[in-house]
């Protein structure tokens, strides 16, 4: 029973360190990111693989790396220091900006990295 619990500590620590590694890495302010229920996009422009980019509801980021888009939950992790994995959409978000007042992306296909969309959120209105 001992060994178990210290297993299940040792394991709670190291996901906390490695959580705590990848916002250190991430070039913005998570808070920023997960703080602000995101309206819909405004594209700025689109590619080839745009088609499957379809945006009807705001999005949500959640601290526990969930993400929600609408009613259907995804979930997305820091990539490296300028980007998001969005894993079930398949999807890498790179991020141009982020302030309080913006989210601005660039959204390719993962994993091979087409270009589907350029597009800025904005927070909706609390």
């Amino acid at each position: 029973m001992r060994s178990k619990t210290v297993y299940m500590i040792s394991l709670f620590m190291v996901l906390l360190i490695a959580g705590c590694e990848q916002e250190k890495d991430f070039a913005y302010d998570i808070e920023l990111l997960t703080g602000n229920e995101w309206g819909l996009p405004r594209i700025q422009e689109t590619g080839p693989a745009s088609s499957s980019f379809i945006q009807s509801s705001p999005n949500i980021f959640h601290e526990d790396g969930r993400v929600s888009f609408g009613g259907r939950t995804d979930f997305w992790r820091v990539r490296d220091s300028r980007s998001l994995q969005i894993e079930q959409r398949q999807e890498i978000w790179q991020v141009l900006n982020l302030t309080e007042n913006e989210l601005h992306v660039e959204v390719l296909t993962y994993p091979n990295g087409k270009f589907k969309v350029n597009a800025i959120f904005y927070p909706l209105e609390q």
